[in-house]
């Protein structure tokens, strides 16, 4: 199960744990539940990413997913990399989910401060 923690607490990601531990994100749980059925997972080290240190980038993994699956595609992912095969009729498109993120080494400071005088 997407949502069963495969580590320990101290480990998980915040907003990992507000999606398990909240009453309101019931309904995105229940979609993250249906959705996670139907996605392919080939590296098998999905799961301890979303619940830990790559959750950004796994939720993002889903969303593409859900846009090509929910849509006129058949999505797969025969290859570790890219991440999906989209293809309909003689179409076929591959797909790489990525995100920018900051570095941990040189994080940027996500709101710009206004010059004081």
């Amino acid at each position: 199960d997407l949502l069963s923690p495969v580590v320990q607490d101290g480990q998980l990601h915040p907003s990992f744990k507000a999606l398990v531990e909240r009453r309101s994100p019931e309904p995105h749980r229940d979609m993250l539940r249906t959705l996670w059925q139907v996605f392919p997972n080939p590296d098998g080290g999905f799961v301890r990413e979303f619940q830990t240190d790559h959750f950004d980038r796994r939720i993002w993994e889903l969303y593409v997913f859900a846009l090509g699956h929910s849509g006129p595609f058949t999505v797969s992912r025969p290859t570790h990399a890219p991440d999906f095969l989209f293809e309909r009729g003689d179409i076929a498109i591959w797909v790489e989910a990525t995100t920018a993120n900051p570095s941990p080494h040189n994080p940027c400071d996500p709101v710009p401060r206004s010059p004081t005088s």
